[in-house]
């Protein structure tokens, strides 16, 4: 397949790709933002795109050592075929949905909505307590018991929000502080990379929250604090036990390193995990030299099997060992000889498992345009809190959006659980609304209106 335009080398398309799709997904990005809806699942749509596409793109080509030359110049060879289309895809999703909003004037779908009651948010944060709890079994693997790794979700829309919240001389830092306590617990004693940085990106976008205006130096200091928590996870999991035993022996030694070399490590790490058209790369190279298949759908397929109960199909296959193990390996994604890493490949890589490239043009529009149905669902909950948690949880879901067998799973118990928590939720605002001496919002309008203020 000839990968060139006009004679550009791959190179060159790919930093055009990496520039359209970062000036692309920031313009979504802000104007998010100033129509004061920042979170929500098409709004995770934006930013996955941003970081992880744009940003994640670039740092690739910024960093000439991370694969070596042989398997680079494969990856960047396959990838100018995907992001045209995707780009062109991208492109028709965001003017409709700009365009949507500024038609129809709808309300911003704000993930900082008033009142937030105290009591609910720690109702949230027990729940994702008992879901950390049982994903530790066996059960959590399937069935019903996928339920415990989606509540465990809650905890970075708790932290934000608790973080949005806080006051000094309240019960809601008390909860800021168990909501942040058990964020770095679970993020310290688990092996994966990811618990600590989104840890970091948690207080981060509770803090734009409550200061927007300081946003400048916000976005400042998460990045200075990634360039230490990142070393750290890596050293962690690298060494857990001895990490584990002597964690101030470890805190020690990442402190010890050099400025340029947290940098480096910041780049490589981006670079390889931050980086979605890589795992494009992988994936279309493999389907070009015929070690893949075109599914024709049936990874899509798979992801709605998966949510049949294994009590009802006791037979039913392992989906996420196949697309998280067994696929990266295949595709030379993740080295046959690491055992302990999983690495499904984002959505847009399973597209292209499945159809060629150039159905991402009508693709790309159909994941965002369900991702906004998600959003217009969250609009209808009454309890405020149920409701940011909610549209939070689907900004963390789809800001790092995986295979479809995955994003099914933990996008049905969410929506399940927010379905099943507002009808008590509703009752609850509406006696405190009569506590207060306010009118209870008749009007799908009025529930965008109010102050950043925590009830009490």
């Amino acid at each position: 397949m000839d990968n060139t335009w006009f004679e550009v080398s791959p190179s060159e398309i790919c930093w055009l790709s990496a520039a359209g799709f970062i000036l692309l997904s920031g313009f979504a990005l802000l104007r998010a933002w100033t129509q004061r809806r920042p979170f929500g699942a098409v709004v995770g749509l934006h930013a996955n795109i941003f970081l992880f596409h744009g940003l994640g793109l670039a740092t690739y080509l910024a960093a000439p050592g991370v694969d070596s030359p042989e398997v680079r110049l494969r990856v960047m060879s396959a990838i100018p075929s995907v992001s045209g289309p995707l780009l062109v895809g991208y492109a028709i999703a965001t003017y409709f949905g700009s365009s949507r909003h500024g038609r129809t004037g709808l309300p911003g779908r704000s993930a900082f909505l008033n009142p937030i009651r105290i009591e609910w948010l720690v109702v949230l944060t027990v729940l994702s307590m008992l879901g950390y709890w049982g994903s530790r079994f066996e059960l959590a693997n399937s069935g019903a018991g996928t339920i415990f790794p989606v509540l465990k979700t809650l905890q970075y829309p708790c932290l934000l929000l608790a973080t949005a919240t806080a006051r000094l001389d309240g019960w809601s830092f008390a909860v800021w502080l168990v909501c942040a306590g058990f964020s770095l617990i679970t993020g310290w004693f688990t092996g994966w990379r990811s618990e600590l940085v989104l840890l970091v990106t948690s207080i981060a976008l509770g803090a734009v929250l409550r200061w927007p205006k300081r946003i400048s130096l916000i976005a400042t200091a998460g990045i200075v604090s990634m360039l230490f928590v990142l070393p750290l996870a890596n050293l962690k999991k690298a060494n857990y036990e001895e990490v584990s035993q002597d964690p101030l022996a470890a805190i020690e030694s990442v402190l010890g390193i050099p400025i340029l070399e947290r940098l480096s490590f910041f780049t490589e790490f981006w670079a390889i995990r931050v980086n979605a058209e890589r795992e494009i790369g992988f994936m279309q190279a493999a389907v070009d030299g015929g070690i893949l298949e075109l599914q024709q759908g049936k990874t899509f397929t798979d992801g709605l099997l998966q949510m049949i109960p294994r009590a009802v199909w006791t037979s039913k296959p392992i989906y996420n060992s196949f697309y998280g193990y067994t696929v990266p390996r295949v595709i030379g994604l993740v080295h046959s000889d690491d055992t302990g890493t999983s690495n499904a490949v984002n959505v847009y890589a399973e597209f292209i498992f499945n159809f060629r490239p150039f159905h991402l043009i009508w693709g790309v529009p159909l994941i965002f345009w369900l991702a906004g149905k998600m959003d217009g669902h969250a609009t209808k909950l009454r309890n405020a809190t149920v409701r940011d948690a909610y549209l939070l949880s689907l900004f963390f879901l789809l800001l790092q959006v995986t295979s479809i067998v995955n994003t099914t799973t933990y996008l049905l118990w969410a929506t399940v659980l927010a379905k099943l928590a507002d009808p008590i939720g509703g009752a609850d605002a509406r006696s405190f609304h009569r506590r207060e001496g306010r009118r209870w919002p008749t009007q799908q309008r009025d529930l965008f209106v109010g102050s950043n203020r925590v009830a009490r």
